[in-house]
């Protein structure tokens, strides 16, 4: 009985977890569309934001973990919040 209703927990809390999870990465989202420039200005193009781009990669047991970090101003977030 004390297995069955640790397992019961287990998946409820995962459950919950998974639905906060999705809600905080809607809310936190602030772009409809996302593009990047391979070759990138000096400048930043009208109507555009300043960014900076990180890939970090993992290999562990022949799996390959990409992962893109997307760095944005602070500053400019705020403004469009507005």
């Amino acid at each position: 009985m004390f297995i069955s209703l640790l397992i019961l927990m287990l998946g409820l809390n995962c459950f919950c977890m998974c639905q906060h999870i999705s809600k905080d990465s809607k809310a936190d989202t602030k772009f409809e569309y996302l593009y990047t420039y391979k070759y990138p200005e000096e400048t930043v193009p009208e109507g555009g934001y300043e960014a900076f781009t990180k890939t970090v990669k993992k290999e562990n047991m022949d799996h390959n973990l990409e992962v893109a970090m997307l760095g944005i101003e602070e500053t400019i977030l705020s403004l469009t919040l507005i």
